[in-house]
Parts: C-alpha cells; structure tokens; sequence
C-alpha cells in the first residue's frame, strides 16, 4: 500500500484576475452530468534543474494559466430557467502538494499505446459474454475537422460526438480483428457536417437535455467506450 502524506492544500486564483462573466453552455456541453470530468495523472522523472518541481513555481504558473483559461477557475450555476452556466467568478482551483512513499518504477510503465480494435475481443472474452449478447462499442470522435467550417481555434466548449456500433459478442471474439477495425471506421464514416449538425439541431429541438445525458451505465457491461489521446501532446507540456 502506497503511503502518501499532503503537505499542504491551497486555493490558487487567476493572476492577473480577470472581469468577472457568465458563459453560456452549449446544448452539447450541457448534456453531460455536472459531475463529468476526466481525471489525468501526468508523471515526470526527476531532472537536474534544481527547482524541478517547485511548488512555488507550479502555483505561479497555475495562477498565470487560470488567468487565459479564467473559465476552469469559475464555478458551475443555474440560470433563471435552470439551465447550467459557467460563473467565471476567478475563485480559483484547489492545488495539493503531497508526498508518496514510492519509486515512480513502482507504478509502471505510461508509455502511449494507440489502440481501439483489440481491447473488445479481450473485454468481450474476459467478461465471457454469451455468443448472442449484442455490446455496444461507443467511440469518442472530435468535430473540429468534420464541421464546414470547422470550429475556430480556441473554441473551449465540448468539441466531441459519440459514434457507436452494435456487434454480437461471438462475432467480436471470432471474426478477425479487421472486422471490427472495419466497424469502427463505417462508425466514425458516418459523423460527417450533415450528421453532426443533424444531432445538434436534435438536442436543440428536443429541449430536455437529461434523458440523454452521459452516464456511467452506458458504458458498463457488455458495452465499452473507448478514447485515443494518443494525439494529446502530453509530452509537451510545460508546467512552468
């Protein structure tokens, strides 16, 4: 068991503050659960600069960051209609500084593996399916390239579909792995201009956002949801 101690636990705001403002969520933004979020652990080895990893440092470049990105330090409100809207009120975001008991060995190897074809055959076998059970593999697409015109650069909304495909869990698990590679691509073939804005016309129309909001359910068994961040330049990051 890993033992870690928190040093210290603080409030860091944007700097310079900026004009406080509400910004509205879009249909796409809003159909997520207010609790949605990604949890992303970043590890870097130690180097010879002597300030590696400075909390002083990270908390001035936290605050710098929060100032270009004043949203992530706002809170999440409703509206008179009930409707979520981001209160970019410059409280800030949590920063905690601890310590681990551990070798960063010891958690293993966070090396990119670009995969989205494989991990169904062996999901579908681990879980041992029966042959006639249908799984739903869900894949997240971005539109910034398959809108006309495409988002503009700095859009910071959700920028992502979801693209789906319905097998049998025997066909998974004997057909070979170009059967479902081939399933995925006719999946992400068919988010072109026309689909996307057909589905965001639909959420617009339809009113009540709730009954398709994201939730954990549709990803549990049988079915799966799948990302590639392989193309997230993680290992460019700066943290200052």
């Amino acid at each position: 068991m890993m033992k870690m101690k928190v040093k210290e636990t603080t409030v860091v705001k944007p700097a310079p503050a900026k004009p406080r403002s509400t910004i509205w969520i879009s249909n796409l933004g809003a159909i997520l659960p207010e609790n949605y979020h990604t949890r992303t652990h970043i590890f870097y080895r130690p180097t010879a600069v002597p300030d590696f990893f400075d909390a002083a440092v990270l908390k001035a470049a936290l605050a710098r960051t929060l100032s270009e990105f004043y949203p992530m330090a706002g809170r999440l409100h409703r509206d008179a209609k009930g409707r979520i809207e981001i209160d970019c009120n410059g409280e800030g975001a949590t920063f905690i500084e601890a310590e681990a008991e551990a070798d960063l060995d010891d958690l293993g190897d966070f090396a990119p593996t670009p995969i989205s074809a494989s991990p169904p055959k062996c999901i579908c076998k681990a879980h041992r399916l029966p042959k006639d059970q249908e799984t739903k593999l869900t894949i997240i697409v971005d539109r910034w390239s398959r809108l006309r015109p495409p988002l503009p650069l700095g859009y910071f909304g959700n920028a992502v579909f979801k693209a789906s495909h319905i097998a049998l869990s025997g066909e998974v698990e004997s057909k070979p792995l170009n059967f479902t590679i081939g399933k995925i691509r006719e999946a992400m073939a068919r988010m072109d201009d026309e689909y996307l804005r057909s589905a965001i016309d639909y959420l617009e129309v339809e009113g009540s956002l709730h009954p398709n909001a994201r939730g954990t359910g549709l990803y549990k068994s049988p079915n799966l949801s799948i990302t590639s961040w392989a193309r997230l330049p993680f290992y460019d990051i700066d943290f200052g």
